[in-house]
């Protein structure tokens, strides 16, 4: 899967979760590779080499947040985690008293220095 699939799996999310009339919808796409060597003393005993990939959908409905992942990109299961994720929000907004509604925050300027980092002698 190319980061293009990803990124129209990605825009296809935010579309879907946009009809089901939430407050606030954040996708996140992911993909990783792994692999693994398995050797004994100067023999290679096994490769493995491994793709995941992924969305995870965060919603917030009166001022609730659910979530949703799913690591099937087609249409059907993007759509299963969008229903999870809103069914989730709508679940908790019942019963949460701590209301989660999204604030915009001013940019600020840094005011840090330099991280103090130790290197080994």
């Amino acid at each position: 899967m190319s980061e293009s699939e990803i990124r129209s799996s990605m825009d296809y999310a935010l579309e879907k979760a946009k009809k089901k009339h939430v407050d606030f919808v954040f996708v996140r796409g992911e993909r990783t590779f792994q692999q693994m060597i398995r050797a004994e003393k100067d023999t290679i005993r096994d490769v493995t080499s491994e793709e995941r990939k992924g969305l995870g959908i965060e919603v917030i409905i009166d001022e609730a947040k659910g979530y949703g992942f799913t690591s099937d990109l087609n249409d059907a299961s993007i759509e299963k985690a969008i229903n999870k994720a809103t069914d989730g929000a709508k679940g908790s907004a019942s019963f949460s008293e701590k209301k989660m509604t999204p604030k915009r925050l001013k940019p600020e300027k840094y005011r840090g220095g330099k991280p103090n980092i130790k290197t080994h002698p």
